[in-house]
């Protein structure tokens, strides 16, 4: 398997992601990504450490051009409520190895709960014609796509970061 490639990704603008659905790639050049979700300007991620809800778009995308990560913002034609996203978020606590992933909450949202990586998202989401763009902010001058990873790297990093915690 290869990279992710997206036919245009267009430059990331703030007031593009305060409206609407998005889906966020963190270190969209790493293996693996980090993901997040944003509805109307609001941020949604489960984390090792513990979740982000109802944070700042606004307050996300300036840490994103300060720290420069290489982010990418696929933008979901999609009718969500804050409700929705509120009442699947608080069912998880932490991202772990146990096998609840970033992915999860959000696979949940769009009713495509056996999506293991963002792949398999972007595949259910683009055969129901719902991906209706992709930008991109601090990405590598020769950015690929997302590199390839399965769920087992998923699940490395998560043990990883767990060790971390624990160390």
């Amino acid at each position: 398997m290869s990279n992710y490639y997206f036919h245009h990704i267009g430059k990331a603008d703030l007031t593009n992601l305060k409206h609407g659905v998005w889906v966020w790639v963190w270190n969209a050049n790493k293996i693996p990504p980090h993901l997040g979700i944003s509805l109307d300007g609001t941020y949604y991620s489960l984390k090792y450490n513990g979740k982000d809800e109802g944070i700042s778009v606004e307050a996300l995308f300036r840490v994103v051009q300060k720290e420069q990560i290489p982010t990418l913002f696929i933008g979901i034609d999609e009718q969500l409520s804050a409700e929705k996203l509120i009442k699947i978020f608080g069912k998880y606590e932490v991202a772990s190895s146990a096998g609840v992933t970033c992915l999860k909450p959000i696979a949940e949202i769009f009713n495509a709960m056996e999506c293991r990586t963002i792949f398999d998202l972007l595949s259910i989401l683009t055969e129901q014609d719902k991906v209706k763009s992709v930008d991109g902010i601090c990405l590598p001058e020769v950015f690929e796509g997302i590199p390839f990873y399965n769920y087992e790297s998923v699940q490395s990093r998560l043990i990883e970061l767990e060790n971390v915690k624990i160390g």
